[in-house]
């Protein structure tokens, strides 16, 4: 009975059916019988053998290899001056821009600081990091600029780093200048945000990509309302010294709809008249800038960073803000001394002053110094205290020992400057240049020794126009 069924279902069965499951059937046997058969027994090698292979082999490192490099060690602050591996130096090496990195009231601040505190709060903002000086500070910080509120972070890197995945995500867009710091490529690689880079302080190309990207968005109306766009830049560019052009990146704001975030670390206590930055400087409604940043180690001489705006953007970060959310909270006492310095920034204006006009003379003998050098390139706006001598053709590894070198060689002679080194990681790690920072605490003979030492060892610089 059972084998009648079966025959019977089988006449029922199309064809075309059967063929297609013979032709499987013999392909699974193909398969699985032309595979090439595996030599089950391995030929056994001698003990010398063994032994060959294992002298012969090399683990590769844990990390790449680079040329071994030595810090210089600072032994002695003092004024302008600092004492770097025995050698008395002017300081134009440091952020140090308005001298009070051993002034006597913000050092006393910190170590009243230290008496009332210790040196570490031990401990994240929402657990029990937080100290009545944290408190001061933020309120200080947000009157002195005018916003709603502030927000400390407690270490300088992790400010903007944290602020930029705290507002954009996957799918938003990132409109970021590309000789930006390091610590903004690290915030937008971390929000897996889609970047555009647009050329330095470059506003026509800047354009073109919010044109673009507007059209985008006209074929996707749906889309469009649910991605975040933001325009990222640097007050004054630690990379070139030049200072952004905020105006035109507000109008792209009201025009393209996109937010603005500001950088302000090396223009905070910098520019405009009382200190307050960039948007002083240009007199611009600092409402107008969605988001202000700055790490509290370069005017103001502590550690740490801030973020300030409307009370709705930096609430968000208290729960948002990688840096503020797991990280030790700033140590007190530095709290209290930053606090300090903000208000020797209100009350000094003469500090200001004497660092802008200690810039604009600067620069001014740095342009004479490399007009006819063709080796340097003078980068940074002469109102900036970050000027830049940027290789004209860095193509050559010769270049780049000539400039260590010649840091040495001004070592030597009494000036301490740095160069432009950086990760690979960084975009702008092949920019090779020698940094130069401005100090109100300098004098214009200060200076222009300096400027002298500069000049005699670039004429020596051992890189000829045809080797560049």
């Amino acid at each position: 009975m059972e084998r009648f069924f079966t025959l019977e279902v089988l006449k029922t069965i199309p064809y075309y059916h059967l063929c297609i499951e013979l032709v499987l059937i013999y392909c699974i046997y193909w398969l699985y019988f032309s595979r090439p058969q595996r030599n089950q027994r391995r030929p056994e090698l001698t003990p010398a053998e063994k032994q060959k292979l294992i002298d012969e082999w090399q683990p590769d490192p844990l990390v790449p290899v680079v040329e071994e490099s030595r810090d210089r060690i600072v032994e002695h602050l003092s004024g302008s001056k600092i004492i770097v591996d025995g050698d008395e130096c002017l300081d134009f090496g440091t952020f140090n821009f308005l001298a009070l990195r051993k002034d006597d009231a913000v050092v006393g601040a910190g170590m009243k600081g230290i008496r009332d505190y210790g040196v570490g709060s031990c401990g994240p903002r929402g657990f029990y990091g937080t100290f009545d000086a944290h408190i001061y500070l933020e309120e200080e910080i947000a009157n002195f600029l005018g916003v709603d509120e502030a927000i400390l972070y407690s270490y300088g890197f992790s400010t903007i780093a944290s602020a930029i995945p705290a507002y954009a995500k996957r799918g938003d867009l990132l409109f970021i200048d590309e000789q930006s710091n390091f610590a903004i490529q690290q915030g937008a690689k971390a929000s897996r945000s889609k970047i555009h880079w647009y050329r330095h302080n470059d506003m026509e190309h800047l354009k073109e990509l919010l044109d673009a990207q507007a059209e985008c968005e006209a074929k996707n109306p749906r889309k469009a309302k649910v991605t975040r766009k933001i325009i990222i830049a640097e007050g004054i560019c630690q990379n070139t010294g030049t200072i952004a052009q905020l105006k035109t990146m507000i109008d792209f704001k009201y025009k393209y709809k996109v937010r603005v975030f500001l950088d302000e670390s090396n223009s905070f206590g910098v520019l405009g008249e009382t200190g307050k930055g960039l948007t002083e400087h240009l007199n611009v409604d600092i409402l107008d800038v969605d988001l202000i940043s700055a790490e509290t180690e370069r005017a103001i001489p502590s550690i740490g960073g801030f973020c300030a705006g409307s009370a709705y953007v930096v609430d968000h970060q208290r729960l948002a803000g990688l840096g503020y959310c797991f990280s030790a909270s700033l140590p007190p006492y530095l709290a209290r001394a930053a606090s300090t310095a903000l208000k020797i920034i209100q009350n000094e204006p003469t500090r200001l002053c004497r660092l802008r006009a200690n810039a604009k003379f600067f620069h001014k003998q740095l342009q004479s110094a490399v007009e006819h050098s063709h080796v340097f390139d003078l980068t940074g706006d002469d109102i900036s205290p970050i000027k830049h001598l940027l290789l004209t053709h860095p193509n050559n590894n010769e270049n780049l020992k000539a400039i260590q070198s010649l840091i040495q060689s001004a070592q030597s002679q009494g000036i301490a400057l740095v160069s432009g080194e950086k990760l690979e990681q960084d975009r702008t790690c092949k920019n090779t240049s020698i940094r130069l920072t401005v100090s109100a605490a300098f004098s214009e003979d200060e200076l222009s020794s300096c400027v002298s030492v500069l000049s005699g060892l670039i004429k020596k610089l051992s890189v000829s126009k045809s080797a560049i």
